[in-house]
């Protein structure tokens, strides 16, 4: 069910530099499974507070295709901030 390929990152907007090589692949929601923005709004209602107001912990893209990065992008971000702490130690000693 995956599909890969360069997907508009959806939290890009304070740093877009450091986050436009991210690669998101479409990726069912992890907690109730729904594959678009308006599955997940059925899906998901059902963990609604009282108010009616509900959380999707999933990612959407800007046509409500569900989303997450590839693990191969969340290996280089892991290996970016670490880059980023060591540096940041290496200058505070």
């Amino acid at each position: 069910m995956s599909e890969r390929g360069k997907i508009d990152n959806p939290h890009c907007q304070v740093r877009a530099g450091e986050c436009a090589g991210i690669e998101y692949e479409t990726a069912p929601c992890p907690r109730c499974g729904a594959t678009s923005e308006k599955m997940a709004e059925t899906k998901c209602r059902p963990t609604s507070d009282q108010t009616g107001e509900y959380e999707c912990p999933g990612e959407f893209d800007k046509d409500g295709v569900s989303v997450q990065p590839t693990a191969a992008s969340l290996a280089a971000m892991d290996a970016w901030i670490d880059e980023q702490v060591a540096a940041d130690e290496a200058t505070h000693r």
